[in-house]
């Protein structure tokens, strides 16, 4: 075998070895971006989970919350407090995983439920009464995604708002006087 024989079987063999690498490395980053987006939608189901757990745990956070989706007037000044600041950071998760939605970090089911879930807080009253008074402190991006695709949207059969709205009584179980 010359050493041009040797040359060229050395390059063939140093080629193959590249491709093998690129695979492997192309491999890699499959497994890590798949590694990440498990990451992604563990951490927005952690956050809502902590949220959900911190909110319901204590009876007056509960109560607080049905009266401000109710009439977010009513609330005093503590009460808004913890109302507000309870979904400012619900809002924040939820703009945390549209920006990892929309990077293909969280998958589509994944978002599509969370957007489901914000339709059962924006269709109270205090709800889009807290849209209102707090949708600029999010990007536009953001704010825009939820005007044109959650703010109005109908609820999904059989899904109820995170309230039921006062019952009217008919005329005729009234008190007299009323």
């Amino acid at each position: 075998m010359t050493l041009e024989a040797l040359y060229y079987i050395s390059q063939i063999v140093a080629v193959a070895a590249v491709l093998a690498s690129l695979i492997f490395v192309g491999i890699q980053i499959r497994q890590n971006t798949e590694q990440a987006k498990a990451a992604a939608a563990q951490s927005v189901y952690e956050n809502y989970a902590s949220l959900y757990m911190w909110a319901s745990e204590d009876l007056d956070r509960a109560r607080i919350g049905i009266k401000g989706f109710k009439d977010i007037d009513s609330l005093s000044d503590e009460e808004n407090a913890i109302f507000m600041g309870t979904w400012m950071a619900q809002f924040s998760y939820v703009q945390s995983a549209f920006y990892l939605w929309q990077d293909g970090s969280l998958k589509e089911e994944i978002w599509r439920t969370m957007e489901t879930t914000l339709t059962t807080l924006l269709t109270t009253p205090g709800g889009k009464a807290f849209w209102q008074r707090r949708r600029s402190t999010f990007t536009d991006a953001f704010v825009a995604h939820i005007e044109a695709n959650v703010l109005n949207r109908p609820l999904p059969e059989g899904m109820r708002p995170w309230i039921t709205p006062e019952k009217v009584r008919p005329e005729t179980e009234k008190e007299p006087g009323e």
